[in-house]
C-alpha cells in the first residue's frame, strides 16, 4: 500500500513531466517553423533550454524522485513506471542529480551568445561555444559523481536506514513496499561538501547571468543598421531569457536552499519536502511558457493554432462528404430582358 503523499506526487510528476515535454517540443516547433528569418536566428538561443528541459522532464517521468527528511536522514524515493534492475535506477538517479543543475549551469550560455552578437558585434562560431559547454558539462559530471558519493549504491549501507522509516506516514508504515530508495545522514561529510559546492557554483553562475544581462540591456539600443521590428524582437527575446533564468531560480535554487536549511536546522516536515519536489518538477514547464508568452510572433501563432482547432468548421467534415455547390449559368437573353 502506497501512502497518499507518494501517490499524490506520483500523479503530479507524471502530469507535469508530460506537460514539460509537450510544451518544450511545441517551442522547438515554433522556432524552426517560423517564416521570419531574423526571429528564427535570434531564437536559436532558446533551443538549448528547450532541449535540456525535455531531457529533465523525461528523466523525471521515468524515475520520479521524491525527497523526504526524517530523523536526521535525507531520503530520495524513486517511483519508476517500469521494472528494471536496481543498479540502473541508481545510475539514472545520479544522472538526475546532475540534470537538475545542468539547466542552471547552462543558463549563462544563451546570454554569452547574445553578448557576442549585441555587445561584441560579431558572428558566433562553433569554437566560441566549446569552452563554455566544457565548463557546463564538467559541472554536470561533478554533480553526478557527487550524488553517487552522497547516496552510494550499497545494499548494506541502505538497509541500515530501513527501521527509521517504518513509523513514517510517507512510507505507509512499510518501507519494503517502496520500489527503491536512496538515503544518507544529513550530517555526513559528503552531504556537506556537496551542498557547499552546489551553492557556490550556482552563485557564480547567476552572477555571470546578471553581468551579461546588464551588458546586453545597455548595448541593445546602440546596434547599427537595426530596424524597429528587429529591435523589438531583440527586446522580447531578452525578456524571455531573463524569465527563463529567473524561473529555475525560484523553482530550483530556492528549494535547494530550503532543503539545505532544513538539513542544517534538523527540521522535519512532510509538506515542506513535498513542496520542494513539486517546485523542481515545474522547472521544465516555466521556461517554454515564458518564451511563448513573451515573444509576440510565437504567442500569436500559438493562439491561431488553438483557434483553428476549435473554430474551423471544415475540420470536422470529412473530405469525402464535402458538399459542392454548382455554379448556375444564367442565359444572356434573360439578362437582356
Amino acid at each position: 500500500m502506497v501512502a497518499w503523499p507518494l501517490l499524490t506526487m506520483h500523479i503530479h510528476d507524471t502530469i507535469v513531466s508530460s506537460l514539460g515535454i509537450v510544451l518544450n517540443s511545441l517551442l522547438l516547433y515554433l522556432i524552426y517553423s517560423s517564416n521570419n528569418k531574423h526571429l528564427r536566428q535570434m531564437s536559436t538561443a532558446l533551443c538549448q533550454n528547450a532541449v535540456l528541459d525535455i531531457l529533465l522532464s523525461t528523466m523525471t517521468l521515468i524515475i520520479q524522485p521524491q525527497v523526504y527528511i526524517t530523523s536526521n536522514v535525507c531520503v530520495f524515493i524513486l517511483q519508476p513506471h517500469v521494472s528494471l534492475p536496481k543498479v540502473i535506477y541508481f545510475f539514472m538517479f545520479y544522472c538526475f542529480g546532475g540534470q537538475i543543475t545542468l539547466s542552471m549551469y547552462a543558463m549563462p550560455v544563451p546570454f554569452y551568445v547574445r553578448y557576442l552578437i549585441v555587445c561584441a558585434r560579431r558572428n558566433v562560431r562553433y569554437r566560441d561555444l566549446i569552452y563554455p559547454y566544457f565548463l557546463v558539462f564538467t559541472c554536470f559530471l561533478i554533480i553526478c559523481i557527487g550524488t553517487g558519493w552522497c547516496f552510494p549504491f550499497d545494499q548494506q549501507f541502505q538497509e541500515q536506514f530501513v527501521p527509521l522509516f517504518n513509523a513514517s506516514p510517507v512510507f505507509g508504515g512499510n518501507v519494503s513496499a517502496l520500489p527503491i530508495f536512496a538515503a544518507n545522514r544529513v550530517s555526513a561529510k559528503p552531504m556537506l561538501f556537496f551542498y557547499t559546492f552546489v551553492f557556490c557554483s550556482l552563485t557564480i553562475t547567476y552572477s555571470i547571468v546578471v553581468f551579461l544581462a546588464y551588458k546586453i540591456s545597455t548595448s541593445m539600443d546602440f546596434l547599427p543598421t537595426i530596424t524597429v521590428k528587429v529591435k523589438k524582437y531583440n527586446r522580447q527575446l531578452h525578456r524571455a531569457l531573463l524569465i527563463q533564468a529567473i524561473g529555475p531560480l525560484f523553482a530550483g535554487v530556492l528549494p535547494v536552499i530550503v532543503l539545505a536549511s532544513m538539513v542544517l536546522l534538523n527540521f522535519e516536515s512532510v509538506y515542506a519536502t513535498l513542496g520542494i519536489s513539486i517546485c523542481v518538477a515545474w522547472i521544465p514547464v516555466v521556461t517554454p511558457i515564458a518564451a511563448i508568452w513573451v515573444i509576440k510572433p510565437y504567442r500569436e501563432r500559438f493562439s491561431k493554432m488553438m483557434c483553428a482547432q476549435f473554430t474551423n468548421p471544415s475540420s470536422s467534415i470529412p473530405s469525402n462528404y464535402a458538399i459542392t455547390v454548382p455554379k448556375l449559368r444564367v442565359p444572356k437573353s434573360t439578362i437582356e430582358q
